[in-house]
């Protein structure tokens, strides 16, 4: 159960990271 939790909470975690670069990103090139 607290293993299962932990890998959602480390790919929501990565989700978030990834989209903040992301609009960084967008942010520069503009």
């Amino acid at each position: 159960m607290f293993y299962c939790v932990s890998n959602l909470h480390r790919l929501l975690l990565q989700m978030t990271i990834a989209r903040n670069g992301y609009i960084i990103a967008a942010y520069i090139t503009h």
